[in-house]
């Protein structure tokens, strides 16, 4: 079994950059005998909140796990489905325990300790989840959570947690979607090497205007008919 690291690391961490979150990949954490590290970790200073972020991958770069939270599962649904994955919940509770000595991150984050008020957890990967299945598995997965943090004192009571399990696959359709509604703009340069790619793709699928021609006449229909094609031409290829 194979492990995408630093491409879904970043770009969950594109995501959460869009949704206004500071962000940080590969944050190390200091376990009592060595670092360890969170995938994602992400902050809003002004509203109190933090989120992880887990993401892993499973299998080959052509396999896509199922998770069906109508199976009955034992020892909870994080044991279940995530297996060791699951591990990296400890390092939640390694980080608002003081005895491992990881108070600086909220500095990092600029939210102080005290100020928290919600957690988010993400985990992330090649998964999938039928839609009509997606509410309860993301409950199943918030439930459980909070039943393994609320056995930390370290956490108080009085923040909140909140868990979604998303596919790769969801990432990108949502900042492809979020990338378009920016049309306005566009001459901007993001500064990030995924999102200006994703603002070329939709540059040529839906241009808006067709500058430098000589042709007297827009062809912006013409170009997206084209390009449109040569797309569900990429999309119906099999594989060899």
């Amino acid at each position: 079994m194979t492990e995408e690291l630093m491409g879904v690391e970043y770009l969950l961490k594109t995501y959460l950059s869009q949704k206004g979150y500071i962000t940080f990949a590969r944050q190390q954490i200091w376990t009592g005998k060595q670092y360890s590290d969170i995938d994602v970790l992400g902050a809003k200073p002004l509203k109190g909140i933090i989120h992880f972020g887990e993401c892993k991958t499973y299998g080959g770069a052509g396999d896509v796990v199922v998770i069906d939270p109508s199976i009955e599962t034992n020892g909870g649904f994080i044991k279940y489905w995530l297996n060791e994955r699951g591990s990296f919940i400890q390092n939640i509770e390694r980080l608002f325990n003081d005895k491992y000595e990881n108070e600086w991150i909220f500095d990092l984050i600029h939210v102080p300790k005290n100020n928290v008020k919600l957690i988010e957890v993400t985990f992330c990967g090649n998964i999938w989840i039928a839609p009509k299945d997606r509410k309860k598995c993301n409950e199943a997965f918030q439930d459980d959570l909070r039943k393994r943090l609320t056995l930390t004192k370290s956490i108080p009571k009085s923040v909140k947690v909140t868990g979604s399990i998303c596919s790769t696959f969801d990432l990108i359709t949502t900042i492809m979607s979020d990338v378009r509604k920016e049309r306005q703009d566009w001459g901007k340069r993001y500064g990030d090497i995924f999102l200006d790619i994703i603002r070329e793709f939709w540059r040529f699928i839906s241009p808006e205007s067709t500058g430098w021609v000589g042709v007297g006449h827009s062809r912006k229909e013409e170009i997206a008919k084209v390009s449109r094609k040569e797309l569900e031409k990429v999309l119906m290829e099999k594989n060899k």
